[in-house]
């Protein structure tokens, strides 16, 4: 079995009538392959939980990183092995907090935006430690060569 946690943005704002009919269609197409999950909307932003076997997550997470409506999609978390499932009777529940104007899910919208909002940071971060890499693999030929 394998799980795969992750966030991403909507390229354009969806309707509250969209969100219900993606997350309609999911749970059809989930059920058959047995995956279970959960999709949360929260502004522009998703944070999904898909979770089945190997083979139907991984094709399943395929679809979803060419789907054109969201994009910057960023993996938070994966987990394959014998895992027992966070969902279990969940084709694909929605959440969708954007129309939720309920106190207590104030912390799960900013947690929901602070993981995007470092997003930016990781991937200069990531930048720069591919440039120094390149930069002391190239400097150590280089000492190898002298020496």
């Amino acid at each position: 079995m394998k799980r795969i946690r992750y966030v991403s943005e909507f390229v354009t704002a969806m309707t509250p009538q969209q969100i219900d009919e993606l997350a309609r269609k999911a749970a059809k197409n989930n059920e058959r392959s047995d995956i279970t999950g959960m999709l949360v909307a929260s502004g522009q932003l998703f944070f999904q939980l898909i979770e089945g076997p190997d083979e139907a997550i991984d094709s399943l997470f395929a679809r979803i990183l060419v789907d054109d409506r969201h994009h910057n999609v960023l993996v938070l978390r994966t987990e394959q092995g014998d895992l027992k499932r966070v969902c279990p009777d969940w084709a694909m529940r929605k959440a969708d907090l954007s129309l939720a104007s309920d106190a207590r899910f104030e912390p799960i919208k900013a947690i929901l935006k602070a993981i995007l909002g470092q997003r930016s940071l990781i991937q200069d971060l990531s930048e720069t430690l591919e440039r120094v890499m390149w930069r002391e693999l190239i400097d150590a030929e280089v000492d190898s060569l002298r020496s």
